[in-house]
């Protein structure tokens, strides 16, 4: 079983690390809070609305990468279902706040 580090699964959770941004050349690795963060410090909206954008884009980065309770593949697209939805559920707030 995976030793479980509490200040790693706090501070740098895995399913945050390694975002890959591809495009025809080349591939570059971030770390998600790094794109969250770039992205909200460049809007101009209220702070409500930013963090609920924040969240949302959160959600979307780290769809797919999440561990598995009991690797199965039905629990993973469940959790990445579910990120998906929250993304989601954050972008209407987000709308609302605008």
């Amino acid at each position: 079983m995976k030793e479980f580090k509490f200040n790693e699964a706090v501070e740098k959770p895995q399913h945050y690390q390694d975002i890959a941004i591809v495009n025809k050349s080349n591939s570059v690795n971030f770390e998600a809070i790094d794109i969250i963060d770039s992205v909200v410090d460049h809007l101009n909206f209220k702070p409500s609305a930013s963090h609920a954008i924040g969240n949302a884009l959160k959600y979307i980065l780290r769809c797919g990468k999440k561990e598995s309770d009991n690797s199965s593949t039905t629990d993973l697209k469940n959790k990445a279902k579910q990120d998906l939805l929250k993304a989601a559920w954050y972008l209407n707030k987000a709308a609302e706040r605008l």
